[in-house]
């Protein structure tokens, strides 16, 4: 089960490229969710996705 979920705007995401000189996993969409996972077995995480 995820612990956050955050929309990023595709705005955001091309500022943050441009500020850490990096480029997004993906490059297709005009927004994404980024989920982050906590667990203490990878299994389990893995499971989750």
């Amino acid at each position: 089960m995820p612990t956050a979920l955050e929309l990023l705007e595709k705005e955001a995401v091309l500022y943050s490229e441009s500020f850490l000189k990096q480029k997004f996993p993906s490059q297709v969409g005009n927004a994404y969710i980024l989920a982050t996972i906590d667990g203490n077995d990878l299994k389990e995480i893995e499971s989750t996705i």
